[in-house]
């Protein structure tokens, strides 16, 4: 791969080379092996003789012990440059005389037992030790020691690898020349024919032959290029034929083109007639079969009323089921006709957004409760709500979106996410989202998902069904509409589709945004909510309100102290269980999530005692679901209600449970002056939907304005404190927290704030950890938005009432050190501090100080609010207030 890319030539140069060199390297490898093996064996072999003759002259000087001749005949090894030591020993093992090569210190070391194997050869990689017995006349004189190495072999290969090198060196040199002049021969016909190849092909003379030098391959090659030429020089002339004859026909094309275009509009023509037939049978059809199927459903229905079995009622139950499929079908399949034949027609017409989705909520809500998944709808607080465009058509989308939405999801939930976009003064862009928990998709799936008859689910046991049609349409009807509709999803995870649709204004933008929910229609008259209300009075009526959040207390206890009940409050599930086994009440409103102990276990508790068995239980929570409900009757509750408390779904439950009296029902709107009620709170207050929240309020301006403030003093720090729970991995406490803050953003109907804590509770609750982070930090925005928003109120009348009263100066003095430390901290409740603070400052006509901390506050410049405050302290401590 390397020299793909290289001339011929050095590609031959290279492998000759190559060649020669690994040759010579393979016979230069063999030589050495050689060398290191065999002439290692000879060396020992000849060492071994030199011990035999050495130890046959030594014996005489064995046999004497002398010393003299001994040391003379060991000093002859000086001659062998391999022989390190050599030592003549008696046999005590003393020394009769060595020799020793310079420099060498090592001392032999032996064994009795090796002696008794003599003679003896000790071998190591580099070393050599032989230990050889003297003998005269068979008797032991002494033995002959000899350490060896192999410095003369070393050396002899250091020059063998030096000679093998220089072989190496000089055979390459010789075969790059000689490559190199022996391609010539080889390469000199090639290069002869690549020039020959390029002036054809820049001349483009297809009739010309190469000459062919020689027989070998070059010269087959040469043949196949000739006969490669004639061919192709007998196809140009063809095309030249082709060319003339095509000229000719182009003289004719358009006659050609005028007779196929009187053919085509006669074909269009067949086609619209057959359209029209195809439309006009789909009408007639549609009416036949929707004759008859109405009459099914009607008798159906009918039947339903009637007094039935258990099996008689499934098999009916069963019918409408499937007549009210196919009917479903028979639509899908005349929307997908009429939009195909370019037959279906948009309206544009005003309608409101919120009556449409209450009434797809309702729509829907019985399909989720059944298979016991939420079912949320969340709407942006800047979205229009009055609108032009085709509804009808628009919750088509909506309908078939949700309603696959909750078919494929089995726990867990599904969210409707709508948000506005403005795109001109008088448009919007409404940006619609369902996400589910469900079973999800793979992209192979959605590649195909909005293709006429596909469907997610193509097994055989087809668990989830349906046409494959209704995804199609949806997409049909949002390009009509001018949107697209997108999909993402995650195999086991959920889905979410996203469309958006571009819409006019019914209304110009500042109004419709605000005004649209003030005023309930009631046959064409503009009437105010609580003319709307059943008039019930609660007579002599004992509850108990079992609740542990301080804003739902008000907003119960001021609701139900309005008609006429008498309410006492516990603050958890243990405290309500001790009040309902110590006095008797007529009913107990029990929230279900609590600390110390929880609303379900207190039913338990008080559902144990047999006088308190038929004591009604009403749930009153945030816990929406079906599966809520059932959980609160199983528990041993009788009723259940949803948080926000709606009055007139308050009034039904209590009218099912209570003994009532009729009387016109009096409302907390009516303890004040209209105008001291206006004055309390401004035409809007972003983020709080005040319409909404008075609703919620019993329509008490003073209720709700309790209530923000309540709210601003109490969740100020929520932010700091739900970061440390999640940071600190509480989610239990950081679950109770939200499920709190979301139910009173849903009283005051802050419906942002409300949103940001649902998306933070659904993903606490599906443990979804990595996407805690950025909606905590949304949610910390809203809040610290709505908060904002709440500190512009003003005083509360009754604030004002007790100028004239008294002044208790502990209180005073209680009060100036909580606005100090609030002030030095920095902290949101000094406003609420102050608020209470005032009256006893106006009281010691303190009315320009007062002035300026009110200023300071409202700015929320808490830091020059310090030192008017100091001031205010010294001059009480001189006296100098009245």
């Amino acid at each position: 791969m390397i020299f793909r890319n290289h001339s011929i030539k050095a590609k031959l140069i290279f492998v000759a080379a190559l060649s020669s060199s690994v040759a010579l390297l393979a016979f230069s490898l063999i030589l050495f092996f050689y060398e290191t093996t065999f002439v290692k064996k000879d060396l020992i072999r000849n060492l071994q003789i030199q011990v035999n003759i050495i130890a046959e002259n030594s014996l005489a000087s064995l046999a004497f012990m002398d010393e003299t001749t001994a040391q003379k005949t060991l000093s002859a090894l000086k001659f062998n440059p391999d022989i390190l030591y050599a030592g003549l020993y008696n046999t005590q093992q003393q020394i009769l005389g060595t020799y020793r090569q310079e420099n060498y210190l090592d001392k032999p070391t032996f064994q009795n037992n090796e002696l008794k194997q003599v003679p003896h050869l000790q071998q190591t990689k580099n070393f050599v030790q032989i230990t050889h017995p003297v003998y005269l006349n068979g008797e032991l004189l002494g033995y002959l020691v000899l350490n060896a190495n192999f410095s003369s072999l070393d050396k002899k290969l250091h020059e063998y690898v030096i000679i093998i090198l220089t072989a190496f060196l000089i055979t390459l040199m010789m075969a790059l020349y000689l490559s190199s002049y022996l391609q010539r021969i080889v390469l000199s016909p090639i290069v002869h024919f690549a020039d020959f190849i390029h002036q054809v092909a820049k001349s483009k003379i297809y009739s010309v032959q190469a000459a062919k030098e020689s027989d070998d391959e070059i010269g087959h090659l040469v043949d196949a290029f000739n006969d490669m030429m004639a061919e192709l020089n007998l196809s140009f002339q063809k095309r030249s034929e082709v060319e003339q004859t095509l000229s000719h026909h182009l003289n004719h094309l358009q006659e050609i083109v005028d007779e196929q275009t009187l053919d085509l509009q006669h074909s269009v023509k067949i086609a619209d007639a057959a359209n029209r037939s195809k439309s006009e049978f789909l009408a007639n059809m549609s009416h036949e079969i929707r004759t008859p199927m109405n009459a099914i459903m009607g008798m159906t229905y009918l039947v339903q009323r009637t007094e039935l079995t258990n099996q008689q009622r499934n098999y009916v139950d069963k019918i409408n089921a499937a007549t009210q499929a196919l009917l479903n079908i028979i639509n899908d399949i005349l929307d997908f006709s009429k939009i195909e034949a370019g037959k279906l027609t948009l309206e544009n017409t005003a309608f409101s957004l919120d009556k449409m989705l209450a009434n797809l909520l309702d729509l829907l809500k019985i399909k989720a409760e059944q298979k016991n998944i939420q079912l949320s709808f969340v709407v942006s607080p800047n979205t229009p709500r009055q609108l032009l465009g085709d509804a009808l058509r628009l919750g088509q989308i909506l309908i078939n979106l949700i309603s696959n939405a909750v078919k494929f999801t089995e726990q867990g939930g599904v969210i409707l996410y709508v948000e506005s976009e403005a795109v001109l003064e008088n448009m919007v862009e409404l940006h619609f989202s369902v996400k589910d928990t469900g079973i999800g998709m793979t992209d192979e799936h959605i590649e195909k998902l909005f293709q006429p008859f596909a469907q997610a689910d193509n097994s055989i046991t087809r668990q989830y069904g349906g046409t494959g049609l209704g995804l199609t349409i949806c997409r049909q009807l949002a390009q009509l509409m001018g949107g697209e509709i997108s999909v993402s999803s995650v195999l086991g995870v959920g889905s979410t589709f996203t469309f958006k649709i571009p819409l006019a204004l019914a209304c110009p933008l500042t109004t419709c945004q605000f005004t649209t929910c003030q005023l309930a229609q009631v046959n064409g008259d503009n009437v105010t909510y609580d003319e709307l209300l059943p008039n019930y009075n609660y007579t002599t009526q004992r509850i108990l309100l079992v609740e542990d959040n301080e804003i739902n207390q008000q907003v119960a206890m001021e609701l139900l102290t309005s008609m006429g009940l008498h309410v006492d409050l516990a603050n958890n599930g243990k405290e309500g269980v001790a009040r309902a086994l110590a006095e008797p009440f007529d009913l107990i409103l029990m929230d279900i999530q609590m600390p110390v102990m929880d609303g379900l276990t207190a039913t338990q508790h008080i559902r144990a005692v047999e006088s308190l068995a038929n004591l009604p239980i009403v749930a009153m929570t945030a816990h929406a679901m079906q599966g809520d409900r059932d959980k609160s009757l199983a528990a041993g509750m009788n009723d259940h209600i949803t948080k926000p408390i709606e009055l007139e779904k308050l009034i039904t439950t209590l009218n099912r449970w209570l003994k009532m009296d009729s009387y016109k029902l009096s409302t907390a709107a009516a303890t004040l002056p209209d105008d001291l009620q206006f004055n309390l709170l401004p035409i809007t207050l972003p983020p709080f939907d005040l319409v909404q929240a008075l609703k919620f309020s019993n329509q008490s301006a003073a209720l709700l304005h309790r209530l923000l403030l309540n709210f601003r003093s109490h969740y100020a720090n929520s932010a700091n404190e739900l970061t440390y729970l999640i940071d600190m991995q509480d989610f239990t406490s950081a679950g109770q927290l939200i499920h709190s803050l979301k139910g009173v953003a849903g009283t005051l109907a802050a419906n942002e704030l409300g949103y940001a804590a649902s998306e933070l509770e659904i993903a606490l609750y599906t443990q979804q950890i990595e996407d805690l982070t950025p909606l905590l930090r949304n949610l910390t925005k809203t809040l610290t938005t709505a908060i904002e928003a709440a500190m512009t109120l003003p005083l509360l009348p009754e604030q004002n009432n007790n100028l004239g009263e008294k002044l208790d100066t502990g209180v005073l003095q209680k009060l100036l050190k909580q606005l100090h430390a609030a002030l030095a901290s920095n902290h949101f409740n000094a406003t609420e501090i102050f608020d209470q603070l005032k009256p006893h400052l106006l009281s010691l006509n303190l009315h320009k100080e007062v002035a300026m901390l009110t200023n300071h506050l409202e700015q929320l410049d808490f830091q020059q609010a310090l030192p008017v405050l100091v001031h205010i302290h010294e001059l009480l401590i001189d006296g100098k207030t009245t």
